[in-house]
């Protein structure tokens, strides 16, 4: 093992101590020590009867968030259960079966070590994108510590925090843009045919195929498109176990983004704090909108390389999504967040590359809305650390209920205990004991509208 490597394992070693002792200290000081409120189930959704045994945490007036449905996945992969009923949208969902599929097999099939195996799933690619980008840094003669900007990303903030899949995306993007760089086809085209596929969207891992056509290399475009034959069948499978369904952040017209931008959620807050966070989220919104815009670039101009043409593609997609993405998906950073984070991420490594600090820009501009999704959380772990409590959750205990027509749920009590203090910098991020729509709002989660989120 040469310097380069260890310092870039290095790098992400600390990448995986970071992430992990946030998710541990929320778990203590929000959470009241329950592992499952990573997840970010609503008690608002119905919870599964089969998985009572975990003592699920519930967010009280929530509809939850993603990672709820990819655990409910993680713990029936192959769609034997019930638990794909549980699921908002199961063929969306379910093509993304990287993350909690290999939580299943880390598991080996024990459901009561699913939970520990998506959780390691995670940090495996924490560990893998702050590796992979360390190791890029180093090639373009940048410290290894660049590893660490893998954390900033929404799409690795999402999964770190609130258990989402997008992270294997990004891992693997970061992977691909390493092995392009080195020349490794082989390990790239597994990349290629792992990442965007089966972690979140099927159209990102052609671009290797059409690179290889634009080059006039035949034989690679050939061994990327074998490598997706695994994808293939599996979305073969989907189609004959699950229904059809529709994605619910694609609007066939326009206003999606304007309206959003127009008319922001009316967080339920005073009026300086409301004015602070609606700026966030113009800044965040202006992020994506720079990140499309600089990606497009590469597509008015001609470019041989792969990483060019990758980030060209993701440049249209971004156009797609900005002229026809609804306003469920730009009501929140973390929605056009994590399906942009490619983009961002992309321009992120051609900054390494050609030391042009302008393409960090959109990642600059996404930030404030980062640091206050995550001001809530980080107020009461330092308070809680200073005060000496035990961290108990304000929103109560936990017990089990089995609500009638819905199914069986878990049930947040009400508040209790010496945490009950509700300061608006307490509300700012976290949704306990607020309105359904704000606590939706704050949780980047389904709101109470007649369609669904689906990212």
């Amino acid at each position: 093992m040469n310097s380069r490597t260890a310092r870039s394992i290095a790098v992400a070693l600390v990448a995986v101590a970071l992430a992990f002792t946030w998710q541990a200290l929320t778990v203590h000081f929000n959470y009241g020590g329950n592992w499952t409120g990573l997840f970010c189930t609503g008690a608002s959704q119905r919870i599964p009867r089969d998985l009572l045994r975990e003592e699920i945490y519930a967010l009280k007036d929530s509809h939850g968030f993603d990672g709820q449905f990819y655990h409910y996945i993680a713990h029936d992969p192959l769609l034997r259960t019930q638990l794909p009923g549980y699921v908002d949208s199961p063929r969306l969902r379910y093509r993304r079966i990287l993350v909690p599929g290999l939580a299943h097999l880390v598991a080996a099939g024990r459901p009561q070590a699913v939970d520990a195996g998506y959780f390691a799933v995670v940090l495996l690619f924490v560990f893998l994108g702050a590796y992979w980008l360390s190791r890029y840094a180093a090639l373009h003669r940048r410290h290894a510590a660049w590893g660490l900007l893998f954390l900033l990303l929404p799409s690795t903030l999402a999964s770190v925090d609130r258990m989402a899949a997008d992270i294997a995306l990004s891992a693997l993007w970061v992977g691909f843009a390493v092995y392009a760089a080195e020349g490794h086809n082989r390990r790239l085209t597994l990349v290629a045919a792992l990442a965007p596929s089966l972690a979140r969207r099927v159209c990102d891992d052609r671009t290797y195929c059409l690179w290889a056509l634009w080059g006039k290399k035949p034989g690679q475009a050939l061994q990327g498109a074998a490598a997706a034959v695994p994808c293939l069948l599996w979305y073969i499978y989907l189609h004959r176990a699950v229904g059809p369904d529709v994605n619910g952040w694609v609007a066939f017209g326009f206003g999606g983004l304007p309206d959003a931008v127009l008319h922001p959620f009316p967080y339920p807050w005073s009026a300086l704090v409301n004015l602070l966070v609606i700026a966030s989220d113009y800044f965040a919104a202006a992020g994506a909108i720079a990140a499309v815009a600089f990606c497009l670039r590469f597509a008015a101009f001609r470019r041989e390389g792969l990483l060019e043409l990758a980030t060209a593609v993701q440049g249209a997609l971004g156009l797609v999504l900005l002229v026809f993405g609804s306003r469920d998906l730009w009501v929140h950073f973390y929605g056009f967040g994590r399906v942009l984070s490619p983009a961002v991420l992309l321009l992120a490594l051609r900054s390494l590359a050609r030391r042009s600090w302008s393409d960090l820009t959109p990642l600059a501009l996404l930030m404030p809305r980062t640091a206050l999704q995550f001001g809530g959380d980080a107020w009461r772990i330092l308070r809680g650390i200073g005060s000496g409590w035990s961290g108990e959750f304000p929103a109560g205990k936990i017990r089990r209920r089995h609500a009638r027509g819905r199914g069986a749920g878990i049930h947040v009590a009400g508040a209790h205990g010496p945490l009950q203090l509700r300061r608006q910098l307490d509300r700012l991020v976290l949704h306990r004991g607020a309105t359904a729509g704000a606590a939706a709002a704050c949780m980047g989660g389904d709101l109470p509208l007649p369609c669904e989120r689906r990212l």
